[in-house]
């Protein structure tokens, strides 16, 4: 099984490259942070108020942290931002998928946290990220102030 977004090294510079070009396009004040979270090296592009509440947006698979660039003018108004590349999609984060299996996403999401200082944050996750969102409530509810989800995997059983 391949556990990575990339297919080549090509492919890989290219879509490097079109997220770099993306994030100096980026619609607001921003800085851009790599982390350690369990051990997966995590991009992220913060905006907003150092001292507002964080917002952490979970992108879905196939994509990248791109996928909010429409919304993070309205939020970086009141919130603290946190826009995550997911390791493992085609985004600046390590190109190592996490493991379902394994149970890695929420294990992956209580390392972001801990590396951003995090106590709480209102979650937003998109399709894989909302499925990401729901393991880490799950284990984690006293570290989600709020949870929108769009177009979440998993809340039923699939109809075939």
């Amino acid at each position: 099984m391949n556990r990575t977004a990339f297919k080549s090294k090509e492919g890989k510079a290219l879509i490097r490259g079109f997220c770099e070009k993306t994030i100096r396009n980026w619609p607001v004040k921003h800085e851009r942070l790599n982390v350690s979270a369990s051990g997966y090296k995590t991009h992220i592009i913060v905006s907003g108020p150092a001292d507002g509440e964080a917002v952490i947006l979970l992108h879905g698979t196939g994509t990248n942290s791109a996928s909010w660039m429409g919304d993070v003018p309205g939020l970086s108004e009141e919130f603290r931002v946190y826009a995550v590349d997911i390791p493992g999609e085609p985004g600046l984060s390590d190109e190592q998928r996490l493991s379902m299996a394994e149970g890695d996403p929420p294990g992956w999401l209580e390392g972001l946290f801990e590396s951003l200082g995090l106590e709480k944050a209102h979650l937003i996750g998109m399709s894989l990220g909302g499925c990401f969102s729901l393991m880490f409530g799950a284990a984690h509810p006293e570290k989600v102030s709020s949870m929108t989800l769009l177009a979440p995997p998993g809340l039923a059983a699939a109809r075939l």
